[in-house]
């Protein structure tokens, strides 16, 4: 699934192909997500980081996966 990423402020670095979210940053993909102040999301390693920081607390979403395969082997 795509990936979208919001806050209120977004910077960007073509250089690094570093995206920094800054804000009541958001990142979701699918049904898993991820909220923070700040968040620093690498588009080449396709990863997120979620930096120490005194504004706020982060959370992260991960919804198991449905093994449907499992369901028609049965």
């Amino acid at each position: 699934p795509k990936l979208h990423a919001m806050a209120q402020t977004i910077q960007y670095s073509p250089q690094t192909s570093d995206i920094v979210l800054i804000g009541q940053a958001h990142v979701q993909q699918g049904d898993n997500s991820v909220t923070a102040p700040r968040l620093n999301y690498n588009m080449a390693g396709q990863t997120v980081d979620a930096p120490i920081t005194h504004d706020g607390r982060t959370t992260i979403v991960i919804q198991p996966q449905q093994i449907n395969k499992m369901k028609a082997d049965n």
